[in-house]
């Protein structure tokens, strides 16, 4: 059987959760089904695969898609290459169904914060995400979501859905987010002058959703009775966030920010919406405690094991920077826990409930 995969999202040079989630798994699927006799799959990306795509095994292609423009590449050039392979199965791995693309479809809903915050989104990112998801709805034989908490948001909002929602978890890449120091992790912490140095730490995008302003105010109040500690921002500024205060990394790669988490006094998300939540995990898997929003979807993926807040209470969020700075006991505790709570996170455990899933809508696949 003829599986053609939308690997755009994992081909990306900036990989953030979405992307990285698609990588991993796609990865993981690879190495699961190397060799396979059962199944043929081809990777369509816009450009050529980037170099730390690993070996494509035999049984796997990849095809190069180029298209002129930024816009439409998934709805009309990998529509077109569809409608003419005419696979057995096409598995989208964002939300965005090609016109022209043959049945049966798989696609992957990763959130819908647009339909919960359209006021984060301009008018043409809040029309084209919504045309998406309605389609999506539409035409997909089954959807993959990686949360509970995302399936329900999608039966609240659509109650008339009837289509089957399959909630596959995320994982996590255990051979990176690890709690064992590497050999680089002291030229890494001096690097960024954070030897010997305390510090709480913020990975994601700097913007609203993730309520990234309320953190950082959060932290300008604890920190003048403990000037001693530091705020270590990773990620993008997207919403240009007043960062005074804090420390600023930009993007780094997970080999760099598996190292802060190893050394952080906590990792805080404080965010306002999640899809699934990696980052929480990456950093229970590096051995750090965790402060977290107590979000239904971040109570899903953490378990018991993290100090759970509500995101718009300053107040609360400053006693637990507070409560996790003085409280070894209490750090020690949450970093085993979470430790315990991560190790259920795998890819290939993902990549295998993956392939159970195209089964079920392909039984002649076996």
């Amino acid at each position: 059987m003829l599986i053609a995969i939308d690997a755009e999202p994992a081909n990306r040079e900036m990989r953030t959760g979405v992307e990285t989630a698609v990588f991993n798994l796609l990865k993981s699927l690879m190495e699961l089904e190397a060799g396979s006799a059962a199944r043929r799959y081809i990777l369509f990306t816009k450009k050529a695969l980037r170099s730390d795509w690993p070996v494509l095994p035999s049984n796997f292609q990849h095809r190069r898609l180029p298209w002129p423009s930024e816009y439409f590449w998934a709805h009309f050039r990998l529509g077109m290459a569809l409608r003419v392979l005419k696979p057995d199965l096409t598995f989208i791995l964002g939300n965005i169904i090609p016109f022209f693309a043959p049945g049966p479809v798989i696609t992957v809903i990763h959130d819908i914060v647009f339909v919960d915050y359209p006021g984060l989104h301009t008018g043409r990112t809040l029309f084209a995400h919504t045309f998406a998801l309605k389609r999506a709805l539409q035409k997909a034989s089954l959807i993959i979501t990686p949360s509970q908490a995302t399936k329900e948001a999608i039966a609240g909002h659509f109650p008339t859905f009837e289509k089957p929602i399959t909630v596959i978890p995320w994982g996590i890449d255990h051979q990176i987010f690890r709690p064992q120091a590497s050999d680089k992790d002291e030229q890494i912490l001096q690097k960024f002058n954070l030897a010997d140095k305390q510090y709480f730490l913020y990975v994601g995008r700097l913007e609203a959703k993730k309520n990234s302003q309320n953190l950082i105010s959060a932290f300008r109040e604890f920190k003048k009775s403990r000037p001693d500690v530091e705020l270590v921002l990773v990620g993008d500024n997207q919403d240009q966030i007043d960062l005074s205060g804090a420390r600023s990394l930009g993007h780094q790669s997970n080999a760099v920010t598996a190292v802060l988490y190893r050394h952080a006094l906590a990792f805080v998300f404080p965010t306002l919406y999640e899809g699934f939540g990696l980052p929480v995990l990456e950093a229970q898997a590096s051995g750090c405690p965790v402060i977290c929003s107590n979000l239904a979807v971040l109570k899903e993926v953490a378990g018991a094991a993290a100090l759970f807040v509500e995101p718009k209470d300053t107040k609360e969020l400053i006693e637990a920077l507070v409560k996790l700075a003085t409280d070894g006991n209490l750090r020690q505790n949450l970093a085993s826990r979470g430790l315990a709570n991560a190790q259920k996170y795998t890819w290939s455990g993902t990549a295998r409930a993956l392939l159970e899933t195209i089964v079920k809508v392909k039984p002649e696949m076996v």
